[in-house]
């Protein structure tokens, strides 16, 4: 559980930043990166609160409680805006709702949603809860609302049954794209049907998009120049026929093909909106099951020059944030009907684990998640640049995941050119200091059945026997020279079996 999204804000007394003449106070709220409400205490003597956006449209602000206020937040800034003889600034309230930062639920199964509620004040708490999930956000809860009365300083749960509704296998978002430069800006990508080494007689460059799925074009392509264009290609794996939904951004015009077909463009407008979000614009992927190539053909703006995307998975993570479709709204109001506060949590699908097909090896399909972003090297502040994290070839890794009748089997391949590995199996990570893999599975950690070297990389295969759910991350640990260097974690992957 944890208290949800850090906010950021300016209090000033005026434009100018002194008293104004008629007691004016204002204050400046937004979030980075997440959707929450906060609730404000106002000074004793405020009065005729006012929410107010950036075009100086008010809508009048009830006291959610004596002097408290609520304001809902968001990257956009909102103004707060009241009347009062003093200057002091209002005092955030921490909000008494205590939320997962995301429900990790399995589709097509039943669950529980557990919010928790503290008691922040001096007197005992009498309230409503209830629980509204987004029309996008594939759940349905009840009961709702639930009563709830909290006596101060104390804590109380609300649980709320939901259903899930079935939905597609996931599918890993590709982090590694082939750009090509050169080509004329009408070039049909219709008849690409593999991932291409050249096209039209221009070598392909590869590149990898950052964590959160951009890649900054301008950066390989000599600059910015308006309308000049680039067209990328990856590789998606999908586990099953069917549409599978995505996001994107660009700066600024992009065209998106699947298997060479069309299937979505900004041309006319653009991108429309600055912020480079995925949920930007939302389409479906027409995938089949297997192997596909996806390109997107991106004409630079006057400013900059960039894509991002992400599959079904990081619009669950990331572009759910903003989308008040795609979240779960909890909301605490007192009898009376009051807002008290309210939150708003993300739901993480876990994703299918496809079945061990022979027929399919693993090998000829996407990996189910890259990733090298979170290596912690040991030496990044000492001035030896030979012993940081030199890019994808010194830490890297891949994952695959497959299920028979017994077991879930985790194959997961590592990228180290100087590889180390221990004379006898470590009994834990702790006692870990060679190379070497664990998996974190449901609670234990797993040392791999087996690890085959194979040129830079480095096979370890883990068998798990066979559960409804699975709560898994990698830990991978490098040594170059005789002592730990560095160590790369997974981020969380919920899994489930049919």
């Amino acid at each position: 559980m944890h208290d949800p999204a850090d906010f950021k804000g300016a209090f000033a007394l005026n434009r100018e930043g002194k008293n104004a003449p008629d007691n004016r106070r204002g204050l400046v709220l937004w979030t980075d990166d997440a959707t929450a409400t906060r609730t404000f205490l106002l000074p004793a003597d405020s009065r005729d609160p006012v929410l107010s956006d950036m075009f100086g449209n008010t809508t009048p602000l009830p006291f959610a409680a004596p002097g408290a206020v609520a304001v809902q937040l968001s990257p956009d800034p909102v103004f707060v805006l009241w009347q009062s003889a003093s200057p002091a600034a209002p005092a955030i309230q921490n909000s008494p709702l205590l939320t997962p930062a995301a429900w990790v639920l399995t589709p097509g199964a039943d669950d529980t949603l557990r919010v928790e509620l503290v008691n922040i004040g001096d007197t005992p708490l009498d309230a409503q809860i209830s629980v509204e999930p987004g029309a996008e956000s594939g759940v349905t809860a009840a009961p709702d609302p639930q009563a709830v009365n909290v006596a101060p300083g104390q804590r109380a749960t609300a649980v709320f049954n939901v259903a899930t509704q079935p939905q597609l296998p996931g599918i890993a978002w590709p982090r590694q794209w082939r750009a090509f430069y050169n080509l004329p800006a009408d070039f049909d990508p219709g008849a690409v049907t593999t991932l291409p080494a050249t096209l039209g007689g221009v070598a392909g460059l590869d590149l990898a998009s950052a964590a959160n799925g951009m890649i900054d074009l301008a950066a390989h392509g000599g600059g910015i120049r308006e309308k000049a264009p680039v067209l990328l290609f990856a590789e998606i794996g999908a586990a099953a026929d069917g549409q599978y939904r995505m996001g994107a951004a660009s700066d600024w015009w992009m065209e998106w093909f699947v298997n060479g077909k069309p299937v979505y463009d900004t041309l006319e407008k653009g991108n429309v909106g600055g912020r480079a979000r995925i949920t930007d614009h939302t389409f479906d992927l027409p995938l089949n099951k297997g192997k596909n190539i996806i390109a997107v053909r991106v004409l630079s703006g006057s400013q900059g020059w960039k894509i991002r995307g992400g599959g079904p998975v990081e619009l669950d993570k990331i572009g759910a944030i903003g989308n008040p479709d795609r979240l779960v709204n909890i909301i605490l109001k007192s009898p009376e009907g009051v807002l008290l506060a309210q939150e708003f949590a993300p739901v993480q699908w876990r994703r299918r684990a496809a079945d061990e097909n022979p027929a399919a090896p693993w090998r000829g399909l996407p990996p189910d998640i890259e990733f090298f972003d979170d290596v912690e090297n040991f030496f990044v502040a000492e001035p030896d640049a030979s012993k940081w994290w030199r890019g994808r070839d010194d830490l890297s890794a891949a994952a695959w995941f497959r299920a028979d009748e017994e077991n879930l089997i985790v194959r997961l391949l590592v990228t180290d050119d100087i590889h180390r590995p221990p004379a006898t199996p470590p009994a834990s990570p702790d006692e870990t200091r060679d190379d070497y893999a664990w998996l974190f599975a449901n609670g234990l950690h797993l040392a791999p059945s087996s690890a085959t070297r194979e040129g830079r990389q480095t096979l370890y295969t883990f068998a798990l026997p066979r559960a409804p759910a699975f709560d898994l991350q990698f830990l991978i640990l490098d040594n170059d020279w005789g002592e730990p260097k560095q160590t790369l974690r997974s981020p969380p992957i919920p899994l489930y079996l049919p």
